[in-house]
Formats: C-alpha cells, structure tokens, sequence
C-alpha cells in the first residue's frame, strides 16, 4: 500500500492539483469485512439509483463510468478518481477507483473499516440542524442530520467548557456528503468524518483530501 502525497488531475486544457489518499494497486480493497457490516460490494456498486446519483436523471460524474470498472480496464484522464457505492455515512463502505498509468485500479482512501448504517438519531436530538447551537442535553449525544451531516455534543472547549454542540461539515459545505467524483460549483473543502475523512471541490469535481488531527 502506497501514499500518494498529491495527484494531478487533467480535465481537457486544464490540471486540476488535489491529494489524494493511500492507493492498493491491484485487486480489491483490504477492508474485507466491508459487505458484512453493510456495505455496497462492488457487484452492486452502481451508480443508478439513490444517494449520489445525479438530479437530473443524466449521468452522476463527468469523467467517472456510470457503473464500477473492471481493474485493469482502460482510464483517462489520469489520477481522476470515483467512489461506487451507498455509503453515504462512512466512505470505507464503499469502493474507490483512481485511474493510474490509463488503467483503473482499487483505491483505499483512509484506513478505517465499514461500520453499519446509523440507525434513527435519540429522542434528545433536535428536530434539524438549523436548530443545533449552545448548550446540548447530554455528553456523547450524536446527531445525525440527511445523508451527511453530524453533530456531535461534548466538551469541545475543554472540561471546564460545559458541554456544547460541534456540527460538521461545517458553513458552506453541502448536508449530503458528496460522492467523490460528482460535480461541484465552488472551491471549498469540506470534513464529513474529523480526522479521517475530507473532501475538496476543485475545478468541478469533489476528490478525497488527506485529514489529520
């Protein structure tokens, strides 16, 4: 398993810059527990139907298949990269592909596991995030909000801090988590997952970004 520290992106005369994440050349994703704990296994990874898909019915990308390609198969441009999958909640649920060296291969964005589907959020949380700010009900409380959006209640400003709501991806960033590879019309980088998972709108196009903490 290899890093790639950044990758270069060419959509027709234009280069689009953005990092990508660690990239398993060849085969299939190590995270092999993925279709047990509700995933979408790349037999049914298509494109279709349901969260990511396009509004409009046309297709869901403007450089990625509509269906998940064959390893090996042939790509362009170069480093352009797709997610095929639901998992809208955790990206590890789903299958990654970046186009290397004109043929498409598995790539594994950060290393963490599929985890299920979140079930119905608590009777605490609030009825929709507009109305999430200042002080929560209850340390530890996990609020989920449409295909994306959390919030979080904890002691973010330290133990003497009280205990107040953390939302995220934050101001500007769309409720439903992007699917990298989908269109885009800002530039902006948004966290879905802290310290695991970022994505970054360049030049149209929503691609997977390195995060830390």
């Amino acid at each position: 398993m290899l890093r790639a520290a950044s990758c270069v992106l060419a959509l027709g005369a234009l280069t689009l810059t953005a990092c990508s994440s660690q990239v398993l050349l060849g085969g299939e994703p190590s995270d092999g527990g993925r279709d047990a704990a509700g995933g979408a296994s790349p037999d049914d990874a298509g494109a279709a139907d349901g969260w990511g898909s396009s509004p409009d019915g046309g297709p869901w990308s403007p450089l990625c298949p509509e269906n998940l390609p064959a390893a090996g198969t042939p790509c362009a441009p170069e480093s352009a990269e797709c997610e095929y999958g639901d998992g809208w909640w955790n990206p590890a649920c789903d299958t990654f592909v970046v186009c290397r060296k004109g043929a498409w291969q598995t790539e594994t964005p950060y290393p963490a596991t599929c985890s299920p589907p979140p079930g119905p959020n608590s009777a605490s949380c609030p009825a929709g995030q507009g109305i999430v700010s200042g002080v929560c009900p209850s340390d530890g409380l996990t609020c989920r909000y449409e295909e994306g959006s959390t919030c979080q209640c904890g002691h973010f400003d330290g133990p003497d801090g009280g205990i107040t709501w953390d939302c995220f991806p934050g101001a500007g960033c769309p409720s439903t988590r992007p699917r990298i590879g989908s269109p885009c019309a800002s530039t902006i980088g948004c966290t879905y997952i802290p310290c695991e998972f970022d994505e970054s709108c360049a030049l149209g196009i929503w691609v997977s970004t390195p995060t830390g903490c």
